[in-house]
C-alpha cells in the first residue's frame, strides 16, 4: 500500500488554490476537525490519520499518499479513476485541485433519489438485516456557489435564522453567505467576507449569531437588521476553536486540535475550564456540539469515538452513540419528535437516534449520487424539511427525513 505520511513543517503547494499554503488551513475534508495529513488519490480527496484508516478499511483504496507526494495539477486531471470508489452507485469525486470536470456535474444530476430506511435496528450489532421496505423520496438540489468563488468549498455550518433565511459559512471563500427561499429558487440575499476562514455559526440571541474564526482563535458576532448583515464584536479566545454551544447564559467552546473546553459568559469572557480530565479523556477529536433545552444536555460528536450527551448540571455523561455503520459522524441536530439526527460522511447516510439512545432509523443517501458524504443539516420549519450540505461542494439539498412508517 502506498502511503506516505507528511510532516507537519513541510511545504505545499496547492496549484490553483491560492492562500491554501499552510498546513492548518486545510483539514480533513471527511471529520473537518482535525489536520490532513494524506492525500486519497481516487477520491482527490484529504484526509487525516484516523479517518484515513476508515476510508482505507471502507473503500479498500490502495493509493492514499501523503500530501508531500501530491501530484501537480495536471496529473490528477488525466488521473483515471478506480473502481474502488464507486460503491453501491456512490462516487466520492471531490477534486480541490481540479476545475475541469464537467462530467462530475453532469454524473450528479442524472438521477436525483435517496432511500429511506425505516427499520428500527441494535445500536451495538448495527444490523441492516430487518429494514422494512425503502421509500424512494425525490429531494430538489440548489448551487450556493456565486460569483468570485472558486470551484470547489467547504460549508462549515448552517442556521435558519428567525426570519426563515439560511445562513452558511463558505469557509474557502471566506464568506458567509445569507439565502433566502423564493417559490422554487435560493437566493443570495447577504454577503459577508473575513479575512480568515469562517467555521461554525451559532446562535446568540434572535438576530445576532456567532462566527467561529479558529484559525484567528477568536470569534466574531454578526448582526442580521431586516436584509442587512453587519459586524459586531470580535471577542478572542485563546484557543483554535471550530465550534461553540449556548448552555444557559455560558458559552462552551471546543479546541479539536488540543481536545478541550474552555467556558466563557455570554460577552466572552471570564474564561474557564468546562470539564476535568475524566470527560476530555474520552474524546480525541471533538468537533461539533449543540445544546438541546428539551434534554438538558450538551451533545458533542467525536468522529473516532461517536456521540456523547453530557448533563452540563452534574457534569455526567448521560448518552453515548455510537455504530458500525456510521463512519465518521461529523455534525448533529434534532427533529421535532425530540430525536439526534446524527450525519455519518464516510458511511453517507444518517442516523436518528433517540433520547434513550436507541436506534429510530437510517436514512441512506447512496441513491442520490451526491459530490460528498453529508456535512451540514438544518431543519426549515416553514417547509417541514431539512436543508443538507455535503463535504467539499456548493451543493445543499432540500429533502424530508422521516421514516416511511410516518
Amino acid at each position: 500500500m502506498k502511503i506516505k505520511r507528511m510532516e507537519a513543517n513541510e511545504g505545499i503547494d496547492f496549484g490553483p488554490c491560492p492562500g491554501l499554503t499552510k498546513l492548518m488551513d486545510l483539514r480533513c475534508g471527511a471529520c473537518r476537525g482535525s489536520i490532513s495529513t494524506y492525500f486519497c488519490v481516487e477520491c482527490e480527496r484529504y484526509y487525516c490519520e484516523q479517518c484515513k484508516r476508515s476510508h482505507i478499511a471502507d473503500k479498500k483504496h490502495k493509493h492514499v499518499i501523503g500530501r508531500s507526494t501530491l501530484p501537480s495539477e495536471r496529473n490528477i486531471a488525466n488521473l483515471g479513476k478506480s473502481d474502488a470508489c464507486k460503491v453501491k452507485d456512490t462516487l466520492t469525486r471531490l477534486n480541490p485541485l481540479n476545475d475541469t470536470d464537467d462530467e462530475r456535474h453532469t454524473r450528479v444530476n442524472k438521477k436525483n433519489r435517496f432511500v429511506l430506511s425505516s427499520s428500527r435496528r441494535e445500536v451495538e450489532h448495527g444490523s441492516t438485516d430487518d429494514r422494512d421496505e425503502d421509500e424512494v423520496l425525490t429531494p430538489t438540489q440548489f448551487s450556493t456557489q456565486i460569483m468570485g468563488d472558486k470551484d470547489k468549498t467547504d460549508i462549515g455550518s448552517m442556521k435558519v435564522v428567525e426570519d426563515e433565511t439560511v445562513l452558511l459559512s463558505d469557509i474557502v471563500n471566506k464568506k458567509l453567505k445569507r439565502f433566502a427561499f423564493y417559490g422554487k429558487e435560493f437566493i443570495l440575499v447577504g454577503l459577508l467576507t473575513f479575512e480568515t476562514q469562517p467555521w461554525g455559526i451559532t446562535k446568540l440571541r434572535d438576530y445576532v449569531y456567532i462566527i467561529s474564526l479558529p484559525q484567528e482563535m477568536a470569534y466574531r458576532e454578526v448582526h442580521i437588521i431586516g436584509t442587512t448583515m453587519n459586524f459586531g464584536r470580535r471577542v478572542n479566545l485563546g484557543i483554535p476553536s471550530p465550534a461553540c454551544a449556548i448552555v444557559d447564559e455560558t458559552i462552551i467552546f471546543v479546541d479539536t486540535v488540543n481536545v478541550h473546553f474552555v467556558t466563557t459568559d455570554l460577552k466572552g469572557d471570564n474564561a474557564c475550564e468546562t470539564f476535568g480530565s475524566e470527560i476530555e479523556g474520552k474524546f480525541s477529536r471533538p468537533n461539533f456540539m449543540f445544546y438541546s433545552k428539551n434534554h438538558k444536555l450538551l451533545y458533542i460528536n467525536d468522529p473516532d469515538n461517536g456521540v456523547f450527551g453530557i448533563n452540563m448540571v452534574q457534569k455526567i455523561i448521560t448518552f453515548h452513540y455510537q455504530s458500525r455503520d456510521m463512519l465518521c459522524p461529523v455534525e448533529l441536530s434534532e427533529d421535532i419528535n425530540g430525536n439526534i439526527i446524527i450525519l455519518g460522511n464516510e458511511s453517507n447516510n444518517i442516523h436518528v437516534v433517540s433520547k434513550a439512545c436507541s436506534l429510530e432509523y437510517v436514512v441512506s443517501l447512496n441513491e442520490m449520487e451526491l459530490e460528498g458524504g453529508p456535512s451540514c443539516i438544518c431543519y426549515l420549519q416553514h417547509k417541514d424539511l431539512y436543508l443538507l450540505c455535503t463535504s467539499e461542494s456548493f451543493t445543499v439539498v432540500l429533502l424530508p427525513i422521516k421514516s416511511s412508517a410516518h
